[in-house]
């Protein structure tokens, strides 16, 4: 199943807030702001395809964190 706009962007807002990064947590939320059916094909393309590259990353990031804190607590 594939993320919609609105999911992926919250997904990095929600990233966002446990990198405790404000300014990021801003950029992402006012891509909510985002007129997105108003856009034209090509620019809404590229939007949606920056915004999954960048979703698929702190996806990757945070299971990656989620392993090595797995690991850490079987090695304590």
């Amino acid at each position: 199943m594939e993320e919609s706009i609105e999911q992926m962007i919250e997904g990095l807002i929600g990233y966002a807030r446990q990198l405790k990064n404000r300014k990021l947590r801003r950029g992402f939320e006012e891509m909510r702001e985002v007129r997105w059916e108003e856009l034209t094909q090509e620019d809404r393309a590229r939007r949606v395809s920056v915004l999954a590259v960048t979703k698929k990353a702190y996806d990757e990031y945070f299971a990656m964190q989620g392993r090595v804190q797995k690991a850490e607590g079987k090695l304590n």
